[in-house]
């Protein structure tokens, strides 16, 4: 598969909201270039740097990583254990609207399976959260069986999120939903060098690189997944603003620069998402491919509610980012679609997944149709 892609086109798309919209339209039509090429060959603030807060007091963090590991009943690996790390900056999506409080309310009504499963998300970067989260903290939360005391966290119905802090107290979380057995539980908060008692720049790339590191450490798995989620303004401008940081930014070369720093330089990720508005481009997939093998992401602007999360329901089975990225695609198009009839308005969708190996083509394709333009430019 070099590239799935899906486009819906309604009428006024006034009312639901755009989700992560920053940026203007190059990258779509960079896209649509991208898309044309593959059918025709055939297929801020100052720099802060983070740690976990009091990371160097000894016994401070209690976690133990083998027991992270999701693994067969009879100990050994499955071969399709995946461990899915979300970078969940809330910015104002999360204190104007209560976006992502509701998409991680969707994660836990997915049901997935946890004993295949890690779902490791990275919390902050707003003023507000819906959800009983501390706005004053960046936080690593897991999901994890209701019933589960791991590391001393409690956890069960009612979504009350347990910490590994010493002395530390949870929130309600407010995420467990009926029948999922799901909650969040809270393992170990992020706090700037920089700034005593702030909480972790998730605009800045030191701190996607703390969070990529601490989620390979202590969630050991046979694939690893990263969705970054906020408002995105494609390969000029960047995504994820964090409000609590004056609106700082990951900018490209701060994300590709955790990348290179993380294990998965060399260790590709399965696939990596995009839920935000215009990331989808061939210079955003040039500076990605080095890190993933799969690339989800949006071509447009995305609504306020974004991804439909329901496609993590025995995505275990999913044999690779490929097989995901389809399923991630055709849940958010389906779900746009009876959001737009239901409300009787049009809106405009695209999401795509593409094969970062078949990248280098296209980058060919398209250098070379660039040259024939320019001489032929000269003739007329």
């Amino acid at each position: 598969m070099g590239l799935y892609a899906k486009y819906l086109k309604r009428a006024d798309s006034s009312g639901r909201g755009s989700k992560r919209k920053r940026g203007g339209r190059g990258t779509f039509l960079l896209s649509l270039m991208l898309i044309l090429v593959i059918v025709i060959s055939g297929c801020g603030a100052s720099p802060q740097s983070a740690s976990p807060a009091g990371a160097s007091s000894a016994g401070n963090t209690t976690d133990d990583p083998a027991s992270k590991a999701v693994s067969s009943e009879d100990g050994g690996s499955t071969g399709n254990t995946l461990t899915l790390m979300i970078y969940l900056c809330g910015s104002d999506l999360e204190s104007k609207t209560g976006a992502a409080t509701k998409d991680l309310d969707e994660i836990v009504a997915s049901g997935v399976n946890t004993d295949l499963v890690n779902v490791v998300v990275m919390a902050g970067g707003t003023t507000q959260w819906q959800n009983g989260f501390s706005h004053e903290e960046t936080a690593v939360y897991f999901l994890t069986a209701g019933d589960s005391t791991a590391d001393g966290g409690t956890t069960g119905t009612g979504g009350t999120i347990g910490t590994t802090e010493a002395g530390g107290t949870g929130g309600t979380a407010g995420t467990t939903k009926a029948g999922s057995g799901l909650t969040w539980e809270k393992k170990e908060t992020f706090a700037s060098q920089e700034v005593e008692y702030a909480p972790a720049n998730m605009g800045e790339s030191s701190t996607l690189k703390a969070f990529l590191d601490y989620s390979h450490d202590r969630f050991p798995a046979d694939k690893y997944a990263l969705i970054l989620w906020d408002h995105g303004g494609g390969p000029m401008r960047g995504l994820c603003w964090d409000t609590a940081w004056a609106k700082d930014c990951l900018t490209m070369e701060e994300l590709t620069g955790a990348l290179k720093d993380s294990p998965f330089a060399e260790e590709k990720l399965s696939w990596i998402g995009f839920d935000a508005c215009l990331m989808s481009s061939v210079e955003t997939a040039h500076l990605i491919a080095p890190y993933a093998e799969y690339m989800i992401a949006s071509e447009e602007t995305e609504p306020c509610v974004g991804w439909s999360y329901d496609y993590l329901a025995e995505i275990e089975k999913d044999k690779n980012g490929g097989e995901t990225g389809v399923r991630i695609v055709d849940s958010f198009m389906a779900a746009g679609e009876a959001a737009s009839e239901a409300a009787d308005k049009e809106s405009s969708l695209t999401l795509a997944c593409m094969d970062l190996s078949q990248l280098a083509e296209v980058e060919e394709k398209l250098d070379r149709n660039w040259r024939w333009s320019c001489i032929l430019s000269t003739w007329t």
